[in-house]
């Protein structure tokens, strides 16, 4: 049957938007972080974050099982709900314990079901844009903080900390309930009207020749290099997303109010850095986009390092703003990335297990510079040293894919 006559795949893809829009606003953790930290102690409000951020794999493995299967509505109800009781119960928690357990275990199975129910069955409708869908998918996630950063700020510091995160909650549980009513399941080797399935480009992977499953996947090195890429770059712009407000007060002198604006910088590059090289990487191809964004990156960081001092307001919005394109781009084409590689038909469970790298820096990548910091009176320098490594280490194994593909590609010629 047509498109048109079964499908509106853009209001799937604006309703897919929408539901990690909601989740995007854990990248407002660093306007509520000091509020937390009073609420429920420093430790415990930080390993919230890092415990929310850590386990979301699991839940998009074993939801991203459900959406190839034909159950993403399902999923998408189930992440949206979890994901506004972890912020609604978080609120109200009496505990720091009870506050891991609600905004970090709760909250993270919901972003993880939200986010592989919108992003996974959503990019199967456009296989002709296939890093655009990706892209706007993960800038509407990475964009929520600038409309919600100074939006969360008002309320906290009107109503405090726990009016703030039980508002939020409850907008989210409405959300949940508007997407699962509007999304539809990609079915299998779904084409748009009209468009015909270009042949693979010389040099670029082999466009879904085979559908690998997951571990078959893990056997490839194509896989651990796409892991070592995927942590290399999540590290520096979950370090700096969850310090940019301490980080522009102890490096730059700003107030807190003042810092507020830096994260609203921030998540509108991360937005911006989604949509433009996901839609790039269908140009120039995923690895050269993803060798570009890690020298973005390493720039950025070390203007931070370089510019710090009272006031600096250009090497501070230019840095923040290239290591959000940074973030933002590694997000918007590793998605694309791993099913151009590896097929659209195992994409949920396969994008889930890719995205555990993306715990590995959720782990320790927030705690590093939050700790750093404040054994530093604020002072993120050593911090942002070590993401500048890991951005090169990173480049590295972009360069590295490229040399592995080239080479797998040669030898798949001769053999025919």
């Amino acid at each position: 049957m047509s498109e048109k006559v079964r499908y509106n795949r853009w209001l799937i893809l604006a309703a897919s938007c929408l539901l990690v829009f909601a989740t995007g606003c854990t990248y407002i953790f660093s306007v509520l972080k000091t509020a937390l930290e009073k609420e429920f102690g420093s430790d415990d409000a930080v390993m919230a974050y890092s415990v929310l951020n850590a386990i979301s794999p699991i839940p998009m493995i074993l939801g991203g099982y459900f959406v190839d299967r034909g159950k993403t509505q399902l999923v998408a109800l189930a992440g949206g709900t979890l994901w506004g009781l972890g912020w609604l119960l978080g609120g109200l928690s009496g505990s720091g314990s009870m506050f891991i357990l609600c905004f970090g275990v709760i909250g993270g199975l919901g972003q993880g079901f939200a986010y592989t129910a919108a992003l996974n069955n959503t990019m199967r409708f456009f296989p002709d844009r296939r890093g655009m869908a990706a892209g706007l998918i993960t800038g509407a996630n990475g964009g929520a903080a600038i409309v919600m950063a100074p939006l969360a700020r008002w309320i906290l510091d009107d109503q405090g900390i726990v009016t703030t995160m039980s508002a939020f909650g409850v907008a989210f549980l409405a959300v949940a309930v508007l997407v699962a009513l509007t999304l539809r399941q990609a079915p299998a080797n779904y084409a748009p009207e009209g468009w015909t399935p270009p042949a693979p480009a010389s040099g670029g992977p082999a466009a879904e020749a085979k559908n690998f499953n997951w571990r078959q996947m893990c056997m490839t090195p194509m896989f651990w290099l796409i892991f070592v890429i995927f942590v290399c770059g999540a590290f520096s712009g979950l370090l700096i997303v969850a310090n940019a407000s301490p980080l522009a007060q102890g490096m730059f002198g700003y107030s807190k109010s003042e810092a507020a604006f830096i994260v609203s910088v921030y998540a509108f590059a991360s937005l911006a850095g989604r949509i433009c090289f996901g839609t790039v990487s269908d140009k120039i191809g995923r690895v050269r986009t993803v060798q570009i964004i890690f020298i973005l990156a390493a720039l950025g960081l070390i203007s931070l390092i370089v510019g710090k001092g009272d006031h600096n307001v250009l090497p501070l919005v230019l840095g923040i703003f290239a290591v959000g394109m940074g973030y933002g781009g590694i997000m918007g084409t590793m998605p694309a990335l791993v099913m151009s590689q590896f097929g659209p038909k195992n994409q949920g469970i396969n994008y889930g297990v890719a995205f555990s790298a993306f715990a590995v820096s959720a782990i320790f990548a927030p705690n590093l510079g939050a700790k750093i910091g404040k054994s530093n009176g604020g002072d993120y320098s050593q911090a942002l040293v070590i993401a500048i490594v890991a951005a090169a280490v990173g480049l590295c194994a972009a360069i590295a894919y490229q040399v592995v593909a080239a080479r797998l590609e040669r030898r798949a010629a001769a053999q025919q």
